[in-house]
């Protein structure tokens, strides 16, 4: 596993954790997140693509980090038998 964040080591996912939080976003903020954290566009080119303006993707983007970050704090602090309880 591989740490997430380096300011705190102690939240680890695998990829696959990380995939399957990444999916449980809103389908807007998914995408945008999707298309500048993963492919690499600009929110420039995001917003010509999708039809919004650039603070637009900009502002999704942060809101789905924000979430993730939420997510992924909740998930590290839980007990290994919850996280993988059910998979």
């Amino acid at each position: 596993m591989h740490p997430v964040s380096d300011q705190n080591p102690l939240v680890q996912l695998d990829a696959r954790q990380l995939s399957d939080l990444i999916r449980q976003l809103p389908a807007g903020f998914q995408t945008i997140f999707n298309l500048y954290a993963i492919v690499g566009y600009t929110h420039i080119e995001i917003g010509q693509l999708l039809g919004i303006s650039d603070g637009t993707s900009k502002s999704q983007y942060a809101r789905a980090r924000y979430l993730l970050i939420e997510w992924i704090e909740k998930y590290s602090s839980l007990p290994k038998k919850e996280q993988y309880a059910g998979k």
